[in-house]
């Protein structure tokens, strides 16, 4: 059990649960990587699903031509130091293909505009990205630190983000 700043314990499930939360409800994911260039960060719309956060993004960038391991972050700004939280992830960026069907739906129920932008009747990620110079890509986070400043000030403990593990 871990003991928060207003005295009440929550167990590690508790905080896998938080940090998976926190991932559904956010829109903006900062990826970081270092390549020949030097050191690179940009922001992406995702959507997280099957453990994973997918994205669109094109094959020349720099953050998909350095990526294959990459650092990344999520947090929620809460205007007070008290409500910060977030999570800082290492993991890997990889191509997602034609997608997965409901990682694609969730994206398309997340951003509606895409649909917006696509036009009646795309609804497969390779032709949106075919269309747009995109593709989907996902990064798979190794490594989490769930940050809270809420229970606490500084506190940061290594969550799971496999979604299995939900009851």
């Amino acid at each position: 059990m871990i003991l928060g700043r207003d005295g009440k314990s929550l167990s590690q499930e508790a905080l896998n649960m938080r940090a998976r939360e926190l991932a559904k409800e956010k829109q903006v994911m900062i990826l970081g990587v270092c390549g020949p260039d030097g050191p690179w960060a940009a922001p992406v719309y995702y959507v997280f699903s099957e453990g994973a956060f997918w994205f669109f993004s094109s094959p020349e960038s720099r953050h998909i031509r350095h990526g294959r391991q990459a650092s990344a972050s999520v947090y929620q700004d809460g205007g007070n130091w008290k409500k910060i939280c977030g999570l800082q992830m290492t993991g890997r960026i990889r191509p997602g293909g034609s997608g997965s069907p409901s990682a694609f739906a969730r994206y398309l129920r997340k951003f509606p505009f895409i649909k917006e932008m696509a036009g009646a009747g795309m609804y497969d990620p390779k032709q949106f990205g075919e269309r747009f110079g995109n593709r989907f890509f996902r990064f798979i986070p190794e490594y989490v630190l769930y940050g809270d400043n809420r229970l606490g000030f500084g506190f940061k403990r290594q969550v799971t983000m496999t979604e299995e593990e939900q009851a």
